[in-house]
Order: structure tokens, then C-alpha cells, then sequence
């Protein structure tokens, strides 16, 4: 009964993420379904294991962040040098890394939850939606996502961690260095390497 209860679980974490994705275009919406999505792996997080977490979030987060515009920025400047296929084989593995991110760091619950301060426009037709994580034991996370209007509506592009570091600047500064000192392959052989840590359960 449990194995099915995970199951269904997952089964409608998936559906949920392909069916509601013109509703999660909206920015604020959009916020709330991801953190109701993050809460559902947090809480089933041991039944669900590694993998399961993985393929709950991944429907959700293609639904609402702009991954091959974020790949795009995190690569930097190199990002204008790399062929057609080193661009589709990075977008591969940044979007893999994001899955993988989620799934690991969110491995167990103990009473947080996500509140949803406002949100407000910004230039260049973006808009920033501010959030906390509320943690019992601890000093709330504020969590800012920058959305931006791409072909298929508003999507998120960045995150401002304790509601000023951009996640984004931070993986440019140091995904540009690689590529510019050791060259692409092995950019990518260390998100590679990343994902299988985090599947084995390695920091």
C-alpha cells in the first residue's frame, strides 16, 4: 500500500507538471506551485528516495524556469564560441544538474515552509517575486526569483539566494573560468561528475 501511495505520488507530480504548464506562467502562481512541488519531495523524501525526487521536480521546474536561458548566462561570455551541439549538450547537462540540485538538497522535512512576500515589476519587462523558506530551527532563507518574458510566457531566469546572490552570476563566474582554462569538455565533465555525486548522495 505504501509502494502504491508513492506511486500515485509521482504519477500526479508528473501530470500536474505537463498539464498545468500554461497555468504556471504566471509569475507569482508559478512560485507557489514550485515551493508546493519542493514540500511534496521534502515531506516523501525517504520513500521517494534520490530518483523520485528527481522526477517530481523535473516536470515542474521545465514548466517554469527558462533553462536554456539560464544555461546561456551561466556559461558567460564563452557561451558565443561554442558550436550548435556544444549549446544543445550543455543546455543537456545544466538542465540535468538543475533536477539534479533540487533532488539532493531537498532530502527531508523538519516543519519549514515557504511563504510568499509580493512581487513587483522590474525593467526589461521582468518581474521579482520574494519568497522566504520559514525554518523552526533556524533563521528564515529569503529566496527572490527573477522572471523574464520568453515564447512561451514569463519564466523564471534567475535566483537571488537570502534575497540578494544571484545563483546565476555566481555558476557564470565560475563556469566561464573552466571554459576559458581547461576548454568545454571538461565544464561539462564536472557537472556530469556533480550529477552522479548527488545521485550517490556526495556533496
Amino acid at each position: 500500500m505504501k509502494a502504491l501511495r508513492i506511486l500515485i505520488l509521482v504519477v500526479l507530480a508528473g501530470f500536474s507538471g505537463t498539464a498545468a504548464r500554461a497555468e504556471l506562467l504566471a509569475p507569482q502562481p508559478a512560485v507557489e506551485k514550485f515551493h508546493a512541488t519542493l514540500l511534496d519531495i521534502m515531506q516523501w523524501a525517504k520513500a521517494l528516495g534520490y530518483q523520485g525526487r528527481y522526477d517530481t521536480v523535473k516536470p515542474v521546474v521545465d514548466a517554469i524556469f527558462d533553462l536554456p536561458g539560464m544555461a546561456e548566462v551561466a556559461a558567460g561570455p564563452p557561451w558565443r564560441n561554442l558550436s550548435d551541439d556544444q549549446k544543445k549538450q550543455f543546455i543537456d547537462v545544466f538542465s540535468r544538474f538543475t533536477y539534479a540540485t533540487y533532488a539532493y538538497r531537498f532530502d527531508g522535512y523538519d516543519g519549514e515552509r515557504f511563504e510568499t512576500i509580493g512581487q513587483q515589476n522590474g525593467r526589461n519587462n521582468t518581474v521579482l517575486v520574494s519568497t522566504r523558506m520559514v525554518r523552526p530551527k533556524d533563521e528564515p532563507v529569503m529566496l527572490n526569483y527573477l522572471f523574464h518574458q520568453s515564447e512561451d510566457g514569463s519564466r523564471v531566469i534567475d535566483i537571488f539566494l537570502k534575497g540578494a546572490f544571484s545563483e546565476l552570476a555566481t555558476r557564470r563566474s565560475e563556469y566561464a573560468a573552466i571554459i576559458q582554462h581547461d576548454g568545454f569538455p571538461t565544464l561539462v565533465d564536472k557537472l556530469e561528475e556533480k550529477i552522479t555525486d548527488y545521485a550517490n548522495g556526495k556533496k
